[in-house]
Formats: structure tokens, C-alpha cells, sequence
């Protein structure tokens, strides 16, 4: 679903000035190198631990774990986020501000960049909540809930993308990345307080 919306996102930068679909996919590369550190490595570490936890129906233990990997990504991200979004201008200038890659296109990438950091933190614990899904044998509810996110992000972008260009993509992609992220949290606390009530129930009757 992903992929696909990243394709039609492109499509849509396609329409806009020319240099967009170039400065979008730019800022939405350096936004995912925080995201391949930190997101991404947390969740694929604490698999096999939350799957093993569930295994053998001790929720406790999942959730405890659980718990503590979401505050080690938030711990790490939220700083990374602000420093991102203070310095955007200074880190895009340095990594792409040479050749033809000039000012304008230095402060287009920033802005983008910017609008991408507000939802590094939903971002980077999806990989995380979706894995807890997998571990509890249930990957519908992550896909569900993953389609409706994109079709916010797709319905987002086409409010924003003629008031903000190029932004209104990053924007559209961080509205649909929080509203997903929050989606998921919600249902992962719902889906452990119903193991836990079946547990206690199987226990009762035994």
C-alpha cells in the first residue's frame, strides 16, 4: 500500500512546477535515514522477544517490552525531529547544495523536510506496532488500518498540494503517517486488554 501511495504521490509532483517530484523524493530520502537507524532496527530487535512473549500467552511480559522499546524510539527520534526541523536548511545545504542544486530549491527541500519531521515519531514506532500485531497472529487489523492511512494522506494532499506545493506532500504524508501510527496504538491496547480478558476467562474456567 505504501509503494502505491508513493507512486501516486510522484504522479501528483509530477503536475506541480518543475524540480517538485526531484524535491520531494530528495526530502523524503534524508527523512528516512533517522527512520532506518532508529524506527526500523528497534522494532526488527525486539521480534523475536514480543513473538516469544506472545507464544506463551505472557502478555505482561510483551507489553513490558513493548512499552519500554516505544519510550528508547521516542527517546531517541523527538530529539532528532527538533534538530531536524530547526536545521533542515543547513542540513539540506550541506548534503544536496551543490551544482545546479541551488537556493531556491535548498529552501523548497527544507520546507518539505520540515513538514516531514512532524511525524517521525509516528513513523518510526509503525514498524514497531505492526510487529507486535504479527506477534499476536494478527496482520489484517495493521493492513486495514494501513489503507485507511493512505487514503487520508492521498485525500490530505489534495487539499494542500496547491496551497503549499511540494509541502502539502510532505504535509499529506505526515498526517496520513500520525493518523496511522495513532490507529495502530489504539487498537494494540485494545487487542492486549482482549487477550488479556480471554486469558483471564480461560484461567477461570480452569
Amino acid at each position: 500500500v505504501s509503494q502505491i501511495n508513493l507512486v501516486i504521490f510522484t504522479i501528483i509532483a509530477s503536475l506541480l512546477p518543475v524540480g517538485s517530484v526531484t524535491i520531494f523524493n530528495y526530502a523524503n530520502n534524508l527523512q528516512t535515514v533517522p527512520l532506518g537507524l532508529i524506527g526500523l532496527p528497534f522494532a526488527m530487535a525486539v521480534f523475536p522477544v514480543i513473538s516469544a512473549a506472545a507464544a506463551n500467552n505472557n502478555l505482561d511480559e510483551f507489553a513490558d517490552h513493548l512499552s519500554a522499546t516505544i519510550k528508547k524510539i521516542l527517546f531517541l527520534i523527538i530529539p532528532i525531529s527538533i534538530i531536524i526541523a530547526l536545521l533542515r536548511a543547513q542540513i539540506v545545504r550541506v548534503i544536496l547544495g551543490h551544482g545546479l542544486f541551488n537556493l531556491a530549491a535548498t529552501a523548497h527541500t527544507a520546507d518539505a523536510l520540515a513538514l516531514f519531521s512532524l511525524s517521525l515519531f509516528a513513523q518510526s514506532l509503525i514498524p514497531l506496532f505492526a510487529r507486535a500485531f504479527y506477534a499476536l497472529n494478527n496482520t489484517k487489523t495493521p493492513f486495514v488500518i494501513g489503507v485507511i492511512a493512505e487514503m487520508a494522506s492521498i485525500i490530505a494532499v489534495l487539499i494542500f498540494k496547491n496551497k503549499l506545493g511540494v509541502s502539502g506532500l510532505a504535509l499529506a504524508i505526515s498526517v496520513g503517517a500520525i493518523i496511522y501510527g495513532l490507529l495502530l496504538a489504539i487498537y494494540l491496547y485494545l487487542a492486549i486488554i482482549t487477550c488479556h480478558s480471554e486469558r483471564g476467562e480461560h484461567n477461570e474456567r480452569s
